[in-house]
Formats: C-alpha cells, sequence, structure tokens
C-alpha cells in the first residue's frame, strides 16, 4: 500500500490475476471469462464487473478509491492530463500530445495487458 497523501492508502499495483484466483479459490466462485490472451498470474484481472470489485475489495479488508482519489494517485497530485504525463487544455497541434507528455511511461498495446507495474 502506498501512503497518497495521509488521508488514504492505495494499492501500489492493479489487481493481478494471480491475486484474484486466490480469491475464487477461497470463495468458491468462478474466474471470469478468460480474455483472448492467455492469463497470467502477473498481469491485471480483466473482465470483471464493478460489482465484482467491490465484492472483492470486501473480501480483501479494501475498498475502491473515488474517482478524485485514483486521479490523485495516477498523477502523484500534480494535475497531469494522465498517468504517464501531459499538462493543460489543448493539445499540442502537430501530434495531439499534451505539453510534459512522456511515451516511455505509457504501455499501449492491442495485444492485452501487460504486467503490472511496467
Amino acid at each position: 500500500m502506498i501512503n497518497v497523501n495521509d488521508e488514504y492508502l492505495i494499492g501500489r499495483t492493479e489487481v493481478t490475476v494471480g491475486m484474484w484466483s486466490v480469491y475464487c479459490q477461497l470463495t468458491r466462485r468462478e474466474m471470469p471469462p478468460e480474455p483472448f490472451w492467455v492469463w497470467f498470474d502477473n498481469h491485471p484481472i480483466v473482465n470483471v464487473s464493478w460489482n465484482d470489485c467491490l465484492e472483492y475489495g470486501s473480501w480483501a479488508g479494501l475498498r475502491l478509491p473515488t474517482g478524485q482519489e485514483w486521479e490523485f494517485a495516477a498523477t502523484r497530485g500534480d494535475h497531469r492530463n494522465y498517468p504517464w504525463g501531459g499538462y493543460g487544455d489543448t493539445p499540442n497541434q502537430e501530434d495531439y500530445s499534451y505539453p510534459g507528455w512522456d511515451e516511455t511511461k505509457c504501455v499501449n498495446s492491442t495485444q492485452g495487458t501487460k504486467p503490472v507495474g511496467s
């Protein structure tokens, strides 16, 4: 857990397939439908509903962050447009990026998820 601003803590990573699998085994729930790519224990869980996440949080003694809490944690409170950068109201007209955009912090894939923390 990360202490964000002395008011709440937030997980360092998304809930992984491995974490969700343990939850399903202990609560006798079925895993969600597997996506078109293969499950990897260290990747974020997908194909779960908001209600599924509420139930997981309750089981784990956690709660979902509010939208404001998630944004603050994702941007460290520095008002970026995205967790991987970008500031301001108007994007660059040449490439539609925002000032401060850091492509190295953006994991973009059409082949599925990437390991949490990447």
